[in-house]
């Protein structure tokens, strides 16, 4: 818990400054087999409706498991590296 100072009169604000995902990386354990979609934005720091974006384009693989999406980790390395060699053959001036 972090604690802020306030204002005198004001009380005493205390918020958790847990990442959503610090539990993925907890004592240096390995990631889970398959991320659920939430864990994985989380880990890229971009939102839910992008990673499904990416997974009906197909930049993203990921399998459904009953009614829900899994995302192994080996597909967020494979989409970060397509998105470097991307970046890094874009003519000079885009991003």
């Amino acid at each position: 818990m972090e604690t802020f100072e306030v204002p005198p009169g004001g009380d005493e604000v205390r918020r958790s400054v847990e990442p959503p995902v610090a539990s993925l990386f907890d004592a240096g354990r390995p990631l889970p087999l398959l991320l659920t979609v939430e864990e994985a934005a989380d880990l890229l720091r971009i939102s839910r409706s992008h990673i499904y974006e990416y997974i009906l384009s197909g930049r993203i693989r990921s399998v459904k498991l009953g009614w829900s999406r899994r995302i192994p980790p080996s597909a967020l390395d494979e989409f970060i590296t397509e998105l470097t060699a991307e970046q890094r053959d874009a003519p000079s001036g885009q991003w």
